[in-house]
């Protein structure tokens, strides 16, 4: 026997991995099991320190995240908000400019002064007795009829658009209110607002998170205690198998 192998053979260690196997089957199952509970011990203390350890940073956090979550809630913010009343802004901004632009694109297609509703019109009845000439012909007159169609649908659309061109100045001050509100939270929680959602959905879960800290806390402390428990039974099995192996290796 060389000296390593002399000094193994002394070993606290070795004598009790000699006993184990010895012991056969039973003996290393139990003690697998300790091992096992060993490390869900250790594992449940440290999910329990990092928690308890955490306290003044978490309250931060909390804080941080609360802050935002009211702010952002109490603001009522919609995904695309802002650019649908940056389009309505950019109407009434420009009421009087669209309302003149209508009503003369309507009269020249209306108006008694200039109606090419009324000119497509006679061109068509021009062209309707001799469109059974000539197939080309038969097409210049339905080309007519659908123009002067078309002319009454475009003129009507612009009479309607024209009626609903309106200028409200308490609409406009109140919309350039809200887009700088939402610029605001832009500027603080990301740069458009289906970002400042999101935000607020982390933020949520931070303050659930910390809300539920308590119970959270109590959870992993029962955990802790099911796996000391675990432990301490698992060693008791072993010490007993142990103690059957070592007096079956004795004799």
């Amino acid at each position: 026997v060389g000296q390593n192998e002399a000094q193994r053979l002394l070993a606290p260690a070795y004598h009790v991995d000699l006993i184990d196997r010895f012991g056969g089957k039973d003996t290393l199952q139990a003690r697998a099991a300790v091992a096992e509970a060993y490390v869900a011990l250790r594992g449940a203390d440290a999910r329990l320190a990092e928690i308890e350890g955490d306290d003044r940073r978490a309250f931060e956090r909390y804080e941080d995240a609360r802050y935002a979550l009211d702010e952002i809630e109490n603001a009522a913010v919609e995904a695309g908000e802002d650019e649908r009343l940056t389009r309505r802004r950019r109407l009434l901004d420009n009421a009087e400019r669209i309302a003149s632009a209508l009503r003369a694109a309507h009269e020249a297609l209306a108006g008694e002064d200039a109606d090419a509703s009324a000119a497509l019109g006679a061109a068509s009845a021009a062209l309707r007795p001799i469109a059974d000439v000539d197939d080309a012909l038969a097409a210049l007159a339905a080309q007519a009829a659908a123009l002067q169609s078309e002319a009454n649908d475009l003129a009507s659309e612009l009479a309607r658009r024209l009626e609903a061109t309106e200028f409200d100045p308490a609409e406009l001050e109140a919309i350039n209110a809200r887009l700088d509100a939402l610029d605001k939270l832009k500027r603080k929680y990301g740069a458009t607002l289906e970002e400042v959602l999101e935000r607020a959905n982390e933020a949520r879960a931070t303050v659930d998170a910390f809300e539920g800290r308590d119970a959270r806390i109590a959870g992993l402390r029962l955990e802790r205690e099911g796996a000391r428990r675990a432990l301490e039974e698992s060693a008791k099995r072993l010490t007993a198998a142990r103690t059957r192996a070592a007096r079956a290796l004795a004799k």
